[in-house]
C-alpha cells in the first residue's frame, strides 16, 4: 500500500469518526455509563481511546449476575484480578462514584470454601475513599455463604451517599468528624455493631432488613435527620437522639425484635432503676424521644407486639400497661395518631 493510500484512508476514518472528535470530558462521561470492564474494553476502538478509561471519574465493578448470557469474567479470582489491576493503572484522579456489586457466579465454586470469595473487597472501598469518591456503594449478593467483614474506617470529607447491602459492619458508624458531608446513608441485610450512628450532616437514614445488637441499643445522634425508614430488623430497638429537622419516618417493628426486654433480659420492668438500655435515659423513651418532631409519622407493629411496644413509644406506667391489657381499643385509642395497628 502506498503512503498516499494509507494517509487517505487515515484521512476517511478520522473523517468519519465524529465521536472520537468529541473533547476527553464528554467522552469519560459516556465511558462512565459503563460497567469497567465495558469501558476498558473501548481501548481497542482506535487510538484514540486507548487510555480514556485510565481517567475515568466513576467506576462500576460488576460480577456479572448469574442469568447473564455472556458473562466477562470466567472466575471471581479472574474479576479480583482484573480489578487489582484496574486500580494499579488508574490515574491517581479524584472519583465522583463508586459502584460494587459482587455476586455468586458458580454454586460449585461456595459449596467448600470457607473464605469470602472477594478477599480484597476492604482494599478496594479504601481506594474509593482515597479517591474521595463521593457516591459509595457496596452490594454483596445475600446467596454468598460467608459474611463480608467491613473493618476498615469509613472516614472521607468528600464522601455524601454510602450504600451498603448486606455486609457485616465492624467499623464505627460515627460520621461525625470523619465524614462531615455525608447526607444520605442506605443500609440492607447487614449486622450492625456499632453503638452509636452518629453524623451531624446527615439527612436520610434506610436501615431494613438488619440486625442490631442484643446486647446494648444502637443510639442514633443524627440531628439533621429530614428522614427515617427503620423495618424488618431484629436485635434491640435503636435510641434516638432528638431530631428537630424530621420531616418523615417510617418504623415498623417485628415480632422478633427484642423490644420487650431490657438490657437485663427481663421482660418489662427489670427493677434496675436507671434502665439505660431500655429508655436511654432517666423518664425518655426509646423512640419517641427522636420522631415526636416528625411531621409524617408511621408507626407499625403487629397485634403480638401492641402492648410491649407501648411502654417503647409512651412513658407509661405498670397501672396504664394493666389497663391497656384488658382490651385492644384501649391501647388503639391511646396510640391512635403514632401506631397502626397490622391484622
Amino acid at each position: 500500500m502506498s503512503e498516499r493510500t494509507k494517509n487517505n484512508e487515515e484521512s476517511n476514518e478520522t473523517s468519519e469518526d465524529h465521536i472520537s472528535a468529541l473533547p476527553d470530558d464528554l467522552l469519560l462521561d459516556v465511558l462512565s455509563l459503563l460497567t469497567a470492564d465495558e469501558a476498558v474494553q473501548t481501548c481497542v476502538l482506535a487510538r484514540r481511546w486507548r487510555d480514556l478509561w485510565r481517567y475515568l471519574p466513576s467506576l462500576s465493578f460488576v460480577v456479572e449476575k448469574p442469568s447473564a448470557e455472556a458473562p466477562t469474567f470466567r472466575s471471581t479470582e479472574h474479576f479480583n484480578e482484573f480489578v487489582n489491576r484496574l486500580i494499579a493503572l488508574r490515574e491517581p484522579l479524584p472519583l465522583v462514584d463508586c459502584e460494587i456489586d459482587l455476586y455468586q457466579t458458580d454454586t460449585s465454586e461456595f459449596n467448600n470454601d470457607e473464605t469470602f470469595p472477594y478477599p480484597y473487597l476492604n482494599q478496594w472501598i479504601e481506594y474509593a475513599l482515597t479517591c474521595q469518591a463521593q457516591f459509595l456503594r457496596v452490594i454483596v449478593d445475600d446467596r454468598i455463604d460467608q459474611k463480608f467483614l467491613l473493618n476498615v474506617p469509613l472516614v472521607s470529607r468528600h464522601l455524601m451517599t454510602l450504600h451498603l447491602n448486606n455486609v457485616d459492619l465492624l467499623c464505627s458508624m460515627d460520621f461525625s468528624s470523619c465524614t462531615p458531608v455525608l447526607e444520605d446513608l442506605e443500609v440492607s441485610s447487614c449486622d450492625i455493631h456499632a453503638r452509636t450512628v452518629s453524623s451531624r450532616s446527615l439527612k436520610h437514614l434506610y436501615i431494613v432488613n438488619c440486625h442490631f445488637s442484643i446486647g446494648y441499643r444502637t443510639l442514633f445522634s443524627t440531628p439533621s435527620l429530614n428522614s427515617l425508614h427503620l423495618a424488618y430488623f431484629d436485635g434491640m430497638i435503636p435510641l434516638t437522639e432528638s431530631m428537630p429537622l424530621l420531616e418523615r419516618a417510617f418504623v415498623r417493628l417485628e415480632f422478633s425484635s427484642d423490644h420487650r426486654y431490657c438490657i437485663n433480659f427481663a421482660v418489662e420492668d427489670c427493677g434496675d432503676q436507671s434502665r439505660v438500655g431500655c429508655f436511654g435515659y432517666p423518664n425518655q423513651s426509646v423512640l419517641l424521644n427522636g420522631l415526636s418532631n416528625a411531621i409524617n409519622l408511621v408507626l407499625i407493629a403487629g397485634p403480638e407486639e401492641q402492648i410491649q411496644s407501648a411502654r417503647l413509644f409512651f412513658l407509661v406506667g405498670e397501672g396504664d400497661i394493666s389497663n391497656l391489657m384488658q382490651t385492644e381499643l384501649q391501647l388503639v385509642d391511646r396510640l391512635t395518631n403514632f401506631l397502626r395497628v397490622v391484622p
